[in-house]
């Protein structure tokens, strides 16, 4: 049971990683762009679908990091503190 916990535990860990990565990639972006869509974040990140990249918009816009402008296809996302 201890060795499949470990595991458990490093896995999480790994997918903490890969989406503080994945932030760290999308803010590094904006910082350059100043503001973006799904759809420019889609074709400047291809290591992940466009729905995971929605998903940390989202969680970014939650956090206060990012600011969110207009709706579905036309939102455009920029950095919170300018």
């Amino acid at each position: 049971i201890n060795t499949s916990l470990t595991t458990v535990n490093r896995t999480k860990d790994l997918l903490r990683q890969m989406r503080m990565d994945r932030q760290i990639k999308i803010l590094d972006i904006i910082k350059d762009k100043k503001e973006v869509s799904i759809k420019d974040m889609i074709s400047l990140i291809k290591d992940c679908s466009e729905k995971t990249i929605q998903r940390e918009l989202l969680s970014l816009v939650a956090s206060g990091v990012l600011n969110k402008e207009g709706e579905r296809r036309w939102s455009r996302y920029a950095l919170a503190i300018r």
